[in-house]
């Protein structure tokens, strides 16, 4: 069975003794739990046209993930700066904690029933 070629990288075929792989894929809910534990990928449902779809939503949520934990340090940078300088106060610092981790949430909800469709 050829690799399967996903932008010049290849996954393999799937079974136990490709743990190894680079790139691994579990297709089939009725997979060794082994098989399942050591994939990089599992397809719950033997369908292959859900890849693109999920190569493209994990792309999207490391997007999101980066953009959070830049905003969430740049936030406390900038309070720590402004405690060095004298000019934050406890309960400013709490508040822009807080409402940084909401607006964090809140980007990460973005994600939810995006492009949910197989095209």
């Amino acid at each position: 069975m050829a690799p399967l070629e996903i932008r010049h990288r290849s996954v393999r075929p799937i079974s136990a003794k490709h743990a190894q792989a680079s790139r691994f894929l579990q297709q089939s809910p009725i997979g060794s739990d082994a098989a399942i534990e050591t994939a990089d990928i599992a397809l719950m449902q033997d369908d292959l046209s859900r890849l693109p779809w999920l190569i493209r939503h994990s792309r999207a949520t490391l997007a999101v993930i980066r953009q959070n934990i830049g905003f969430s340090l740049t936030v406390k940078l900038v309070f720590a700066g402004l405690t060095l300088l004298g000019m934050a106060s406890l309960w400013g610092a709490i508040a822009a904690d807080v409402g940084a981790s909401l607006l964090v949430v809140l980007n990460g909800m973005r994600l939810v029933g995006r492009d949910q469709r197989v095209r």
